[in-house]
């Protein structure tokens, strides 16, 4: 065990609760529980911010939260971020990712449905970025598809401001049937029982959360013991044990090993429960011989459960666990009081008061000084675009790993397993049945504004929540539900402190005003190597209830002659877009950076009605509207069974008026959305549009030429642009 193992303060602080020196084992039990990554000791006071917004099943005390379909179903979901570990062994760290969250939600008595994953790495020549980014997907690839849970959409960003640590979260989703028990983390009944199931305990992944507590230096491959080593097959496994233990109603209470292994599961179920624990370690099923006391409280080895239970349960719970081939045994009994007694060979080691620890963990109010940073707002001339121009910027935009084809990605996840998928990942939210043959569906999706963040992050939350809200309505789903993983650098540095005040704010004043429930989230700090800290990076992750027939759902294909309108309330801007960001100097304005929220709500409305009617939306994302336009056609045009290989590619003509102005084009916000029609409903279409007060600007038509018209000028040729489009990644993944 490290000599050092509290700061000097927290030691101090350890001292005053106990009344005396805490011993070794006390400090190392302490730190397990008030490290950063466990305690939120920095952030917790901010996002309380949170805790009013929506009505909400299980949340801030639980695994994960909910929201309730119209149909009685609760939807469970919530992201977590997996940063350091990935950082240290991409393929193992991004894996356990995967299913630390999967146990979060059947922790909660849901069954797993989908996964979705966040994924933001540096420059693709930048020393181990392809290395960290094929291991990553290769992780997250292994353990979803073994286990059985499709991956159905995601993101990735390849930026410089993540070369110095790149970013892994993971989103996962399930379903609690009408009238189902939801289960708790929360302790209780005096003489009840705790049962330990899942893999064996070893000593891989020991002070991995304190690990994940601090920022890195050099020689991260020296932490790599501290990583752990995940088994999708047990976790299957660990899975259906626990949903008929569920089902059964002979689970009380679950709680699954996270970080700081028992002592964050056992520990802190007890003290969310107000009640004491006489936990025996020498009933613990170990891997190893030899392995001491601290080490099986703070193991973090993978794939582990424990449950509260009835007494005159316990022998049925044992022999269903022990029928889906899991370790399990009864490690303990809770008891009246305010402390944990642990015994070890027999004999008592320890009597920890984890009611009064735990209420006296720190809440640091820590300096912050705005603004965070001027990065990002570099001014110039806009200019227009010739039809040269506009083709050189589709070009460098289209073929950019943050925007091209993430085909190169999807295609190493099976998102089908499991027959929910109707949407698959592709350009907007993938959509799910939640039941196999039932028609209640959701539409889930994944997002984030980092480059408008450096420079505005109360901005950046606001247009992240508009739009993805906005994406899901165009998709024939209203926004009900989001959860969300903030990630950092560190808190120690007010200018990081000020920037994540400002997004919570961003995002808890968003969802409050479009009536979206906050039900889960995380908080990672720490992500800064040698004083490098990547920037400012909330990703959203938002589910919908698919309003329109199943039938519907789906991305209808654009054809020639269709004509494309943009609906607006509000402009988009070049500020913080993905082309500021390539060509800072070049490409910049100051531009819309708040929400109108009283008109997005209009807005929302209005594509819902629209897509009721069966028009095709296009929400703008990465790279602005022209991009998603070029994007959709391309896609359309991919051979269904050879998706790099193009069949013949329709063309856009864009109008020179609207689509010479680059802000047009390439701006990006959350105040518009496309919609293709025929010539015949065009009429309706603007009626509908004029009735509600929105603005409409033609922006061309779809020809049957596979080329990029401004006017008659050609600008690019489908097949040029392909290309780019579908190589885009591979200096990540060859």
């Amino acid at each position: 065990m490290d000599e050092v193992i509290l700061e000097e303060e927290e030691r101090a602080l350890l001292a005053s609760v106990l009344c005396r020196e805490p011993t070794t084992l006390e400090e190392a039990i302490t730190q397990g529980l008030w490290n950063e990554h466990c305690s939120y000791k920095s952030s917790k006071l901010l996002i309380e911010r949170f805790q009013a917004l929506g009505t909400r099943l299980g949340g801030i005390d639980e695994n994960a939260g909910g929201v309730r379909l119209k149909d009685g179903t609760v939807v469970v979901f919530k992201m977590e971020s997996h940063n350091h570990p990935s950082f240290i062994e991409p393929f193992q760290g991004a894996a356990t990712g995967v299913g630390g969250i999967l146990r979060d939600i059947f922790a909660m008595g849901a069954r797993p449905i989908a996964l979705l994953d966040a994924l933001f790495f540096g420059e693709p020549d930048f020393g181990r970025t392809p290395y960290l980014a094929s291991r990553v997907i290769d992780g997250i690839a292994w353990y979803g598809n073994c286990v059985g849970v499709p991956t159905v959409g995601g993101m990735f960003v390849s930026d410089v401001g993540y070369n110095a640590n790149c970013l892994v979260n993971a989103m996962a989703v399930g379903v609690l049937e009408p009238g189902q028990a939801m289960l708790s983390a929360k302790a209780r009944g005096v003489g009840n029982l705790i049962v330990y199931a899942g893999q064996k305990t070893g000593p891989d992944g020991i002070y991995g959360s304190r690990m994940a507590s601090k920022s890195f230096g050099v020689g991260v491959e020296q932490l790599r013991p501290q990583v752990q080593v995940g088994d999708p097959f047990k976790g299957k496994l660990l899975i259906e044990a626990t949903l008929s233990l569920a089902r059964r109603g002979l689970a009380l209470s679950c709680q699954d090993f996270g970080a700081s292994g028992l002592v964050s599961s056992v520990f802190e179920m007890a003290y969310k429960g107000n009640i004491g624990v006489r936990l025996n370690l020498d009933a613990i099923p170990l891997r190893m011989k030899g392995l001491q006391p601290w080490e099986i409280l703070l193991s973090e080895s993978q794939e582990r459960m424990v449950y509260v239970v009835l007494p005159e349960n316990a022998e049925e719970v044992l022999k269903v666990l022990q029928g889906y081939e899991l370790d399990a045994a009864v490690i303990g009994e809770l008891v009246q009081g305010e402390e944990i007694e642990v015994f070890y060979r027999g004999e008592p080691l320890i009597r920890f008061p984890h009611l009064r620890v735990l209420k006296a963990a720190p809440r640091l109010n820590r300096p912050m000084a705005p603004p965070f940073t001027k990065q990002g707002r570099a001014t110039g001339p806009i200019g227009s675009f010739s039809a040269e121009r506009l083709g050189t910027t589709l070009g460098r935009l289209i073929g950019h790993p943050g925007v091209g084809s993430k085909e190169d990605i999807y295609r190493q996840y099976d998102h089908e397993v499991g027959i929910r998928t109707l949407v698959p990942p592709s350009l907007g939210p993938s959509i799910l049945r939640v039941y196999p043959t039932r028609d209640t569906a959701i539409a889930v999706v994944v997002g984030s504004r980092p480059f408008l963040a450096v420079s505005d992050p109360r901005g950046a939350a606001h247009q992240l929540i508009a739009g993805l809200s906005l994406a899901l309505a165009s998709s024939g789903a209203t926004a009900i539900g989001m959860t969300n993983c903030l990630n950092f650098g560190t808190p120690e540095d007010p200018k990081i402190m000020y920037a994540l005040k400002e997004t919570i704010e961003g995002l808890a004043e968003a969802c409050e005003a479009l009536g979206i429930a906050v039900v889960s989230g995380n908080v990672s700090l720490y992500n800064t190597t040698e004083d490098a800290s990547i920037l400012p990076t909330a990703v959203v992750g938002m589910v919908g209830e698919v309003q329109i027939p199943l039938e519907e759902v789906g991305q209808k294909p654009l054809l020639p002659n269709d004509r494309l309108w943009v609906i607006e309330y509000g402009k988009p801007a070049l500020k913080g877009s993905q082309l500021n960001r390539l060509m800072p100097a070049e490409w910049a304005d100051e531009g819309l950076v708040s929400a109108d929220f009283k008109r997005h709500r209009d807005l929302l409305t209005l594509a819902t009605a629209l897509r009721a009617d069966s028009i095709r939306l296009i929400t703008p994302g990465g790279g602005g509207t022209l991009i998603s336009i070029v994007k959709r056609l391309l896609e359309q045009a991919k051979h269904a069974d050879r998706p790099l290989a193009l069949l013949d590619s329709h063309g856009i003509q864009l109008d020179p008026e609207f689509c010479s102005d680059p802000v047009n084009g390439f701006g990006e916000g959350c105040a518009r959305f496309v919609a293709a029609v025929e010539p015949s409903e065009e009429p309706r279409l603007l009626k509908q549009t004029g009735l509600s007060g929105f603005k409409s600007s033609y922006l061309g038509k779809v020809i049957s030429e596979p080329e990029v018209w401004l006017g008659q000028n050609t600008a690019a040729r489908m097949e040029d642009l392909f290309l780019k489009y579908t190589l885009s990644l591979r200096a990540f993944l060859e």
